[in-house]
Protein backbone atom coordinates (compact mmCIF):
# COMPACT_ATOMS: atom_id res chain seq x y z
CA UNK A 1 0.00 0.00 0.00
CA UNK A 2 1.42 3.41 -0.96
CA UNK A 3 -1.32 5.93 -0.15
CA UNK A 4 0.09 9.25 1.00
CA UNK A 5 -1.88 11.71 3.11
CA UNK A 6 -1.79 15.52 2.74
CA UNK A 7 0.12 15.81 6.05
CA UNK A 8 3.04 13.97 4.42
CA UNK A 9 2.68 15.39 0.91
CA UNK A 10 2.15 19.13 1.56
CA UNK A 11 5.50 19.83 3.31
CA UNK A 12 7.35 18.15 0.44
CA UNK A 13 5.46 20.28 -2.08
CA UNK A 14 6.23 23.46 -0.16
CA UNK A 15 9.94 22.65 -0.01
CA UNK A 16 10.13 21.75 -3.70
CA UNK A 17 8.40 25.01 -4.71
CA UNK A 18 10.31 27.25 -2.30
CA UNK A 19 7.04 28.32 -0.67
CA UNK A 20 5.84 28.38 2.91
CA UNK A 21 3.64 25.52 4.04
CA UNK A 22 0.80 27.94 4.87
CA UNK A 23 1.09 29.51 1.42
CA UNK A 24 0.72 26.12 -0.29
CA UNK A 25 -2.22 25.22 1.95
CA UNK A 26 -4.02 28.47 1.07
CA UNK A 27 -3.38 28.02 -2.65
CA UNK A 28 -4.81 24.49 -2.62
CA UNK A 29 -7.85 25.47 -0.56
CA UNK A 30 -7.00 23.97 2.83
CA UNK A 31 -8.37 25.75 5.89
CA UNK A 32 -6.46 26.75 9.01
CA UNK A 33 -7.37 23.49 10.76
CA UNK A 34 -4.17 21.97 12.21
CA UNK A 35 -5.03 18.47 10.98
CA UNK A 36 -4.99 18.80 7.19
CA UNK A 37 -5.94 15.15 6.73
CA UNK A 38 -9.27 15.71 8.49
CA UNK A 39 -9.65 18.98 6.59
CA UNK A 40 -9.24 16.99 3.38
CA UNK A 41 -12.47 15.07 4.19
CA UNK A 42 -14.55 18.12 3.19
CA UNK A 43 -12.55 18.94 0.04
CA UNK A 44 -12.79 17.88 -3.59
CA UNK A 45 -9.74 15.67 -4.36
CA UNK A 46 -10.01 16.39 -8.09
CA UNK A 47 -9.79 20.13 -7.45
CA UNK A 48 -6.66 19.70 -5.30
CA UNK A 49 -5.13 17.58 -8.06
CA UNK A 50 -6.00 20.17 -10.71
CA UNK A 51 -4.41 23.01 -8.76
CA UNK A 52 -1.35 20.81 -8.18
CA UNK A 53 -0.99 19.98 -11.87
CA UNK A 54 -1.51 16.27 -11.21
CA UNK A 55 -3.81 13.64 -12.70
CA UNK A 56 -7.41 14.12 -11.62
CA UNK A 57 -7.81 10.89 -9.65
CA UNK A 58 -4.49 10.87 -7.85
CA UNK A 59 -6.01 11.66 -4.43
CA UNK A 60 -9.28 9.75 -4.79
CA UNK A 61 -8.21 6.58 -3.00
CA UNK A 62 -6.65 8.41 -0.04
CA UNK A 63 -9.82 10.50 0.30
CA UNK A 64 -11.99 7.38 0.14
CA UNK A 65 -10.02 5.59 2.86
CA UNK A 66 -9.99 8.69 5.07
CA UNK A 67 -13.76 9.07 4.81
CA UNK A 68 -14.35 5.41 5.51
CA UNK A 69 -12.07 5.42 8.56
CA UNK A 70 -13.75 8.58 9.85
CA UNK A 71 -17.16 6.88 9.60
CA UNK A 72 -16.20 4.05 11.96
CA UNK A 73 -17.69 4.25 15.45
CA UNK A 74 -14.58 3.36 17.46
CA UNK A 75 -13.96 4.07 21.14
CA UNK A 76 -10.42 5.33 20.53
CA UNK A 77 -9.13 7.70 17.82
CA UNK A 78 -7.93 5.86 14.72
CA UNK A 79 -5.35 8.44 13.63
CA UNK A 80 -2.30 9.52 15.61
CA UNK A 81 -2.05 13.12 16.75
CA UNK A 82 0.33 15.21 18.80
CA UNK A 83 -1.88 17.91 20.25
CA UNK A 84 -4.04 18.63 17.23
CA UNK A 85 -1.31 18.01 14.62
CA UNK A 86 -0.84 14.83 12.54
CA UNK A 87 1.72 12.37 13.87
CA UNK A 88 3.26 9.20 12.41
CA UNK A 89 5.13 6.11 13.45
CA UNK A 90 7.71 4.78 11.02
CA UNK A 91 9.60 1.69 9.92
CA UNK A 92 13.37 2.20 9.72
CA UNK A 93 13.76 -0.43 7.02
CA UNK A 94 11.02 1.04 4.82
CA UNK A 95 12.48 4.56 5.03
CA UNK A 96 15.98 3.28 4.31
CA UNK A 97 14.86 1.52 1.14
CA UNK A 98 12.52 4.23 -0.15
CA UNK A 99 13.85 6.17 -3.15
CA UNK A 100 11.55 9.12 -2.39
CA UNK A 101 10.88 8.91 1.36
CA UNK A 102 7.36 9.70 2.52
CA UNK A 103 4.88 8.68 5.22
CA UNK A 104 2.11 6.38 3.93
CA UNK A 105 -1.41 6.49 5.31
CA UNK A 106 -1.15 3.34 7.43
CA UNK A 107 1.79 4.79 9.40
CA UNK A 108 -0.64 7.27 10.90
CA UNK A 109 -3.11 4.58 12.02
CA UNK A 110 -2.69 3.94 15.74
CA UNK A 111 -3.48 0.21 15.52
CA UNK A 112 -0.64 -0.40 13.02
CA UNK A 113 2.29 -1.28 15.32
CA UNK A 114 4.30 -3.86 13.31
CA UNK A 115 5.58 -3.38 9.75
CA UNK A 116 3.91 -6.02 7.60
CA UNK A 117 6.93 -6.09 5.25
CA UNK A 118 9.86 -6.23 7.66
CA UNK A 119 8.13 -7.56 10.82
CA UNK A 120 9.72 -4.92 13.02
CA UNK A 121 7.94 -2.74 15.55
CA UNK A 122 7.00 0.69 14.26
CA UNK A 123 9.16 3.41 15.81
CA UNK A 124 7.58 6.16 17.87
CA UNK A 125 10.51 8.61 18.08
CA UNK A 126 13.72 9.64 16.38
CA UNK A 127 16.42 7.15 17.49
CA UNK A 128 18.91 10.02 17.89
CA UNK A 129 17.10 12.84 19.73
CA UNK A 130 13.77 11.29 20.71
CA UNK A 131 11.59 13.74 18.77
CA UNK A 132 8.20 12.58 17.48
CA UNK A 133 7.50 12.48 13.75
CA UNK A 134 5.11 15.34 13.01
CA UNK A 135 5.90 16.29 9.39
CA UNK A 136 3.41 19.13 8.96
CA UNK A 137 5.97 21.91 9.32
CA UNK A 138 7.95 24.21 7.03
CA UNK A 139 10.89 21.94 6.33
CA UNK A 140 13.00 24.85 5.05
CA UNK A 141 13.20 26.20 8.61
CA UNK A 142 13.69 22.83 10.37
CA UNK A 143 16.74 20.88 11.46
CA UNK A 144 19.94 21.82 13.22
CA UNK A 145 20.66 24.33 10.46
CA UNK A 146 18.01 26.31 8.59
CA UNK A 147 17.36 24.65 5.24
CA UNK A 148 19.24 21.45 6.10
CA UNK A 149 16.09 19.29 6.00
CA UNK A 150 15.38 17.89 2.55
CA UNK A 151 13.92 14.37 3.03
CA UNK A 152 10.98 12.92 4.95
CA UNK A 153 13.44 10.37 6.31
CA UNK A 154 15.24 13.09 8.31
CA UNK A 155 14.25 14.13 11.83
CA UNK A 156 12.76 17.64 11.87
CA UNK A 157 14.64 18.42 15.09
CA UNK A 158 18.16 17.02 14.73
CA UNK A 159 18.28 16.46 10.92
CA UNK A 160 19.69 12.95 11.34
CA UNK A 161 18.22 10.12 9.31
CA UNK A 162 15.41 8.28 11.08
CA UNK A 163 16.49 4.96 9.54
CA UNK A 164 19.95 5.04 11.12
CA UNK A 165 19.14 2.78 14.00
CA UNK A 166 18.54 -0.88 14.78
CA UNK A 167 14.92 -1.96 14.24
CA UNK A 168 13.33 -4.26 16.79
CA UNK A 169 12.09 -7.40 15.04
CA UNK A 170 8.99 -8.87 16.65
CA UNK A 171 10.25 -12.42 16.14
CA UNK A 172 13.41 -11.59 18.10
CA UNK A 173 11.55 -10.56 21.25
CA UNK A 174 11.69 -13.38 23.85
CA UNK A 175 8.39 -14.72 25.17
CA UNK A 176 9.48 -13.88 28.71
CA UNK A 177 9.25 -10.14 27.95
CA UNK A 178 6.37 -10.21 25.50
CA UNK A 179 3.03 -11.83 26.35
CA UNK A 180 1.32 -13.81 23.60
CA UNK A 181 -1.83 -11.68 23.86
CA UNK A 182 0.18 -8.49 23.39
CA UNK A 183 2.05 -9.93 20.41
CA UNK A 184 -1.28 -10.89 18.80
CA UNK A 185 -2.75 -7.46 19.47
CA UNK A 186 0.16 -5.73 17.76
CA UNK A 187 0.11 -8.09 14.77
CA UNK A 188 -3.62 -7.45 14.32
CA UNK A 189 -2.81 -3.91 13.18
CA UNK A 190 -2.38 -5.30 9.67
CA UNK A 191 -5.90 -6.73 9.84
CA UNK A 192 -7.20 -3.34 10.94
CA UNK A 193 -5.56 -1.55 7.99
CA UNK A 194 -6.71 -4.16 5.48
CA UNK A 195 -10.28 -3.87 6.78
CA UNK A 196 -10.27 -0.09 6.32
CA UNK A 197 -8.93 -0.47 2.78
CA UNK A 198 -11.47 -3.08 1.70
CA UNK A 199 -14.43 -2.35 3.96
CA UNK A 200 -14.54 -6.04 4.90
CA UNK A 201 -13.19 -8.06 7.82
CA UNK A 202 -12.85 -11.80 8.41
CA UNK A 203 -14.33 -12.64 11.80
CA UNK A 204 -13.43 -15.97 13.51
CA UNK A 205 -16.98 -17.36 13.63
CA UNK A 206 -19.06 -15.22 11.28
CA UNK A 207 -16.71 -15.06 8.28
CA UNK A 208 -16.60 -12.10 5.90
CA UNK A 209 -18.39 -9.15 7.55
CA UNK A 210 -18.85 -5.41 7.11
CA UNK A 211 -15.86 -3.70 8.75
CA UNK A 212 -18.14 -0.98 10.16
CA UNK A 213 -19.68 -3.69 12.33
CA UNK A 214 -16.73 -6.00 13.01
CA UNK A 215 -13.96 -3.47 13.80
CA UNK A 216 -15.80 -1.84 16.73
CA UNK A 217 -16.62 -5.32 18.04
CA UNK A 218 -13.00 -6.44 17.83
CA UNK A 219 -11.85 -3.23 19.52
CA UNK A 220 -14.19 -3.90 22.46
CA UNK A 221 -12.70 -7.39 22.72
CA UNK A 222 -9.19 -5.90 23.03
CA UNK A 223 -7.94 -7.26 19.71
CA UNK A 224 -6.18 -4.04 18.64
CA UNK A 225 -3.60 -1.75 20.24
CA UNK A 226 -5.76 1.36 19.66
CA UNK A 227 -5.24 3.87 22.44
CA UNK A 228 -2.43 1.88 24.09
CA UNK A 229 0.96 3.42 24.71
CA UNK A 230 3.70 2.23 22.39
CA UNK A 231 6.12 -0.20 24.08
CA UNK A 232 9.00 -0.36 21.59
CA UNK A 233 11.47 1.55 23.82
CA UNK A 234 10.26 -0.31 26.91
CA UNK A 235 10.85 -3.64 25.20
CA UNK A 236 14.34 -2.55 24.11
CA UNK A 237 15.20 -1.74 27.74
CA UNK A 238 13.93 -5.11 28.96
CA UNK A 239 15.98 -6.89 26.32
CA UNK A 240 19.05 -4.76 27.02
CA UNK A 241 19.08 -3.65 23.35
Amino acid sequence: MSLELPSSWLPRVALSQGESLNGVKRFLGFSRQPDVDLDFLAMEPARVAELSGLDGGVFDEAARVLRYAHSLEMRNPIFLQEGSAPRYRFCMECLKGCRTPYFPLHWRIDAYRVCAVHRCLMEENCPHCGAMVCPLQDWATCGVRRGSHTFASQCLQCSKFLWRGVPLKIDAIPKRVFARKERLRLMNGGVFVASILTGRCLMPFSGDTDARISLPQLERQGMFALGLKSRVDHLRQKMGA
